[in-house]
């Protein structure tokens, strides 16, 4: 784990993509935690279908987002650490990529919460 770290951290542009991705993804699950409780039970999570109970999910489904980054997030980090020597920018590119993602998760959180609180 020392190791990951110090590998991390020898490139800022990979060491701030992953500490703001984790630090949004952290918030966006105090986020479901403080209002878990007042939000109803189906939310509308898939926007996509058309209106009717198939846009309805449980509640608790809210963290699946926030769960399938925080994997994806493990994972970049891990295989980060094994390809940074070899290609750089591509450890970049992935760390960048889990930014964006976490951003996303986050922002699609917020509107939920918006729209139901």
């Amino acid at each position: 784990m020392n190791d990951l770290i110090k590998n991390l951290s020898r490139d800022r542009t990979v060491w701030w993509s992953t500490l703001i991705a984790i630090i949004l993804l952290l918030v966006s699950g105090v986020l479901v935690g403080i209002f878990y409780g007042s939000l109803p039970p189906f939310i509308p999570l898939f926007n996509q279908l058309p209106w009717g109970t198939e846009r309805l999910s449980l509640k608790i489904n809210l963290l699946l987002p926030i769960l399938l980054a925080l994997i994806l997030l493990a994972c970049n980090c891990v295989l980060t650490r094994y390809i940074y020597e070899k290609m750089s920018i591509t450890a970049r590119m992935l760390a960048v990529t889990t930014l964006l993602l976490s951003t996303l998760v986050f922002i699609f959180v917020v509107r939920i919460i918006q729209i139901i609180v």
